[in-house]
């Protein structure tokens, strides 16, 4: 099924905590599998009154394609692709009442979802455009713990994902890993994914990865199975 995640703020915080003092452009690609679907995206957010280190107004962008199947009555399979876009205004707020990092968006989010057969029970097909908002947080909760909370939701097809990650941060060139779980879905699937994490892997000069594996549990629509996702993120 749809893999709206994240991602979809995955997609939106890869590396942005490492960036430098004089940085202001984070850019993000990244992709997401498990056993009914596989969503490819890219994006980036920018500080244009500052940096990223800063408090201040973000802007933000994503786009995304993939494609999902999944049984209806009759075992007959549907298969289709999604294309996404969005654009969001947010504001971020750094060290504030034990967080390190709050941010909040609003903005557009725009979904084309094209079945290969008509499913009249199936409302997620077609396309729309609606508001969309996006939170995110990072509790400091010790020197090598830190909780990440991000959740978002669209009108568009009341798709929603929210990701809690608790990571510990070892000497080992900044690493993080931790468990982490994710709750998404829209109307006509919810699934659950509970897994672990390593993130802020270095790739390069300002260059930062993340992989997560896991179970994917799925209910309405999909089936149970793994689910596997990579990111990377590059600042300047």
């Amino acid at each position: 099924m749809l893999k709206k995640l994240l991602t979809t703020s995955a997609m939106i915080v890869l590396g942005a905590g490492a960036a430098n003092a004089d940085d202001n452009t984070l850019l993000f690609s990244g992709m997401s599998f498990d056993k009914n679907s596989n969503y490819f995206y890219a994006g980036g957010v920018v500080s244009p009154f500052g940096s990223l280190n800063e408090n201040g107004l973000l802007l933000r962008a994503v786009a995304a394609r993939g494609s999902y199947e999944y049984d209806r009555a009759g075992n007959t399979d549907v298969d289709a692709d999604l294309r996404s876009v969005e654009a969001m205004v947010g504001y971020q707020l750094l060290n504030t009442a034990g967080f390190s990092r709050i941010t909040a968006y609003v903005g557009v989010d725009h979904q084309d979802h094209d079945l290969n057969t008509i499913d009249l029970t199936n409302s997620v097909q077609g396309s729309q455009t609606e508001a969309k908002g996006l939170i995110e947080a990072v509790l400091n909760v010790s020197n090598s713990f830190d909780l990440n909370v991000a959740g978002s939701y669209s009108g568009a097809f009341d798709t929603y994902w929210s990701q809690n990650r608790l990571s510990y941060s070892c000497d080992c060139n900044g690493i993080k890993f931790g468990p982490e779980f994710i709750a998404l879905g829209s109307e006509s699937f919810d699934q659950q994914r509970y897994g672990a994490f390593i993130g802020d892997i270095p790739l390069g000069d300002d260059v930062k990865g993340v992989i997560s594996a896991g179970y994917a549990n799925a209910s309405r629509r999909g089936e149970d199975g793994g689910y596997l996702e990579l990111g990377v993120s590059f600042t300047f």
